[in-house]
């Protein structure tokens, strides 16, 4: 007999800042990021060529060492699978633009095509 794989069928949730950060960064740079890229059993909230991109807002990555902890694992799948991975730690409008901001020169030449 044969076993039916379980299936979950869900629309993720995007926190309002990764929505903004990632809009933003596509609108600037003129490129279509992959939202809610899966990989293994993990979703990134973005996805470029081999670049992940981690919103850490407080809305979904309150500081718990169990949060943390799963972070980490995100982080090893992600490098251990050939990807680079963005960490991006913010709010609110504000953060988003100054964190954009701080690193222009960073962004631009990890996003701007070549």
């Amino acid at each position: 007999m044969f076993k039916r794989k379980k299936r979950f069928y869900y629309k993720p949730k995007s926190s309002l800042s990764e929505t903004l950060f990632l809009d933003l960064l596509e609108q600037t740079y003129n490129i279509k990021i992959n939202r809610q890229f899966c990989l293994k059993k993990f979703l990134y909230d973005g996805q470029i060529n081999n670049i992940l991109i981690e919103i850490d807002s407080d809305y979904w990555h309150h500081r718990t060492i169990t949060q943390a902890q799963r972070d980490f694992r995100k982080d090893k799948v992600a490098l251990k699978n050939g990807y680079n991975l963005i960490r991006i730690n913010v709010n609110n409008k504000e953060e988003i633009y100054k964190v954009i901001e701080d690193n222009k020169q960073l962004l631009e030449e990890t996003f701007r095509k070549k």
